[in-house]
């Protein structure tokens, strides 16, 4: 099955990185989902070794943060905070 247009997530790589542990239970519909969305991304690279759910889990709201500009915002009012603050 071909798709007519590119998923918005890019090709996720290993990273270095600290890593947090959160338990995740998730209902039947949003597992279909991201079983969906797994096959998509094998579509769209079927070179590259598709991730596991967590990786993708991760990167998914990595990229959420990253576009959402009301926290963007919030984080660099809090920067600016934490710099008037610094002697």
């Amino acid at each position: 099955m071909k798709s007519t247009k590119k998923l918005r997530l890019p090709v996720i790589e290993a990273e270095n990185r600290q890593e947090g542990k959160y338990s995740l239970i998730i209902d039947p519909y949003l597992n279909l989902e991201l079983q969906q969305y797994l096959d998509a991304y094998r579509a769209q690279y079927p070179d590259k070794k598709a991730p596991k759910a967590e990786d993708l889990i991760a990167a998914i709201v990595r990229q959420h943060l990253a576009s959402d500009t009301d926290f963007t915002r919030y984080k660099k009012n809090r920067k600016r905070e934490g710099d008037a603050n610094s002697p």
